[in-house]
């Protein structure tokens, strides 16, 4: 009966968790008059696991006020666009907090979008703290049950601010006054599955038709949000100065082409392998990241040079360890380990290359006492998982945690003395014209979080091209020299910014007819723009990815001088794809504005 001194309500299922015999009682208050059950709707907040708690600054740095009063300002004369450009560390989160907190008390609403929903817990967990239960978490990972719930809530006005990734730009804030864009220059924004767009653009869109001023946040912005604030499309706003003590990382570079001088080669180099031990000696955790899944990369016949391939999708197939496999990170097919040739009956199957699983047994074999951890998507697999080894990560249970990409998105941990980075220039062998851009943002990512909590800490980067300004710029934290040196070779090769392209993609089970089709459809291309100079129309060619899930693919690129061109004949573009798709089921074609994905 306590329960009911301090409320006057309480839900069924707490007394149910609070009475062992529940049902009994219920029905003895209810004869007697002292309680009624009545069915009403409530809605759940989701569960979620707070990692950090976020103490605001007593004071605040003369540049972060002036960029609050910039925005603030021109939040009440609707919108504009602002570019957030704060170093790792320039304090953009207390930045957001303001602005939000200064739409809020004018009786309007605020959307942050984040680029994933790890970060959208973290994130959630800070602006919860600040302001209450009034702020609301929406992602693809809540159950059916938590996204409606979350979705009426929102629908009705009970919330202030929504966080979340790229869904939560579609809910239906009402009074909407501001829009922010965390880690705008982060790639995840892209949709690349059904509809193909951008939610930064889409984000744009919105506060333009809500008439809502948008802040696209980054310590490294994109190089097309940059381009846009020196032509004037977007208002500049620095933060490069850290409120806090900041302790500059001790960064060292590694020439792996030297390394591999030595009889037995390693994954891991000598200076790596020694701040390793001392890190361990000294009771402190080190965080190594690989951004490759698996055991070993590839598998040659040492007598015929046949690589084994998915048979679906035609690329190499990874050796997975835990489940003594080969498997296809495209499409999911595996097999059985091939021991011997199966095509010249002759050769023996030899392993190269190496991911996080071989790194993992390595480091196993180097530090047997230690607690070593695997953080990616084959060791971790649902979200409970996830936070549980970054909870055991912040308390000191692990001392060695490797990760990939998924390690980059933020997380403090003052206990983490090291960061080692294997091989850097991975991302720099893709055929996009963006690898550079993705290495310098990634590498810059890492150097950031040695970069948090007053901490000296040091950063190992291994590569075999250490010499590539991508690299150098991003331990170097020039950002400008990067943009300046990217931007001028997109110029000279008529990329985007300078360019606006569309990419066609076709596919069939049969290689012939998708190969048939894609001619057919560069001839009329060519054809409907002969008359424009400027329109350039490459190929078709097989893609980079030529074959997936059983599918040969082949791709057009379209690039356009500016985007009132391109948006006048994308109809036209629709059109002929459309014609040639209902000629043959078979044909899937896929047109992808702006793509980032040219695989």
């Amino acid at each position: 009966m306590e329960l009911f001194l301090v409320t006057d309500e309480i839900r069924y299922e707490i007394l149910k968790a609070k009475i062992t015999n529940f049902r009994s009682l219920i029905e003895k208050w209810k004869k007697k008059g002292v309680l009624k059950i009545r069915k009403r709707e409530v809605l759940k907040s989701p569960k979620g696991l707070i990692i950090h708690r976020f103490e605001r600054p007593k004071t605040l740095h003369p540049i972060q006020k002036n960029a609050i009063s910039q925005i603030n300002t021109e939040t009440d004369s609707g919108y504009g666009v602002f570019l957030l450009y704060g170093i790792s560390g320039s304090g953009k989160i207390e930045v957001y907090l303001r602005c939000v907190e200064y739409v809020i008390n004018k009786g309007k609403s605020a959307l942050l979008l984040v680029p994933e929903v790890a970060l959208a817990q973290s994130m959630w967990s800070v602006f919860r703290t600040v302001l209450g239960e009034k702020v609301t978490i929406y992602h693809s990972e809540l159950s059916i049950r938590e996204r409606y719930d979350q979705w009426l809530k929102i629908m009705r006005g009970d919330t202030y601010l929504v966080i979340g990734p790229r869904s939560a730009l579609f809910t239906p804030l009402k009074k909407l006054g501001i829009i922010i864009v965390d880690e705008e220059h982060d790639f995840s924004y892209k949709q690349e599955e059904g509809t193909r767009i951008h939610v930064r653009d889409c984000a744009l869109l919105r506060g333009e038709i809500e008439d809502v001023p948008v802040i696209l946040g980054s310590s490294m912005p994109s190089v097309d949000s940059f381009y846009k604030c020196e032509i004037g499309k977007f208002k500049l706003i620095e933060i490069q100065k850290r409120p806090d003590p900041y302790l500059t990382p001790q960064i060292e570079l590694i020439d792996m082409k030297g390394e591999g001088k030595n009889k037995k080669r390693s994954i891991i180099s000598k200076r790596l392998l020694e701040a390793l031990e001392d890190t361990i000696n000294k009771k402190m955790q080190a965080i190594v990241f690989l951004n490759r899944r698996g055991f070993n990369r590839i598998h040659i016949c040492s007598e015929c040079g046949r690589i084994i391939r998915c048979k679906d999708c035609d690329m190499p197939m990874i050796f997975h360890l835990k489940d003594n496999r080969l498997i296809c990170h495209h499409c999911g097919f595996s097999q059985e380990m091939e021991m011997a040739c199966s095509f010249c009956k002759i050769g023996k199957i030899r392993a190269y290359g190496f991911g996080t699983e071989r790194l993992e047994r390595e480091l196993k074999r180097l530090f047997p006492q230690k607690n070593i951890i695997r953080f990616d998507r084959d060791s971790v697999k649902t979200k409970t998982e996830e936070e549980e080894i970054l909870k055991e990560l912040s308390e000191g249970n692990i001392d060695i945690l490797i990760g990939t990409q998924m390690i980059t998105k933020a997380y403090e941990f003052s206990n983490v003395a090291l960061i080692g980075v294997i091989s850097a220039d991975l991302s720099l062998v893709f055929p996009d014209f963006r690898a550079p851009e993705r290495t310098f943002q990634l590498l810059s990512q890492l150097i950031s979080l040695a970069q948090k909590d007053g901490v000296r800490r040091r950063v190992i980067v291994q590569s075999f091209n250490p010499s590539h300004y991508a690299i150098l710029n991003a331990i170097n934290s020039d950002y400008l020299s990067f943009y300046k040196r990217e931007i001028d070779l997109r110029r000279r090769l008529f990329y985007p910014p300078f360019s606006h392209l569309i990419n066609i993609v076709l596919s069939s089970k049969d290689r012939q007819k998708v190969e048939e089709v894609a001619e057919s459809i560069t001839k009329r291309l060519k054809f409907l723009f002969s008359k424009e100079e400027q329109i350039k129309i490459m190929g078709p060619s097989p893609a980079p990815l030529s074959k997936l899930r059983g599918r040969y693919r082949w791709q057009i690129l379209c690039k356009f001088p500016i985007k009132e061109l391109m948006e006048a004949n994308l109809i036209h573009i629709h059109m002929i794809s459309k014609e040639m798709s209902i000629k043959d089921r078979d044909i899937r074609i896929i047109i992808d504005v702006d793509p980032y994905n040219m695989l």
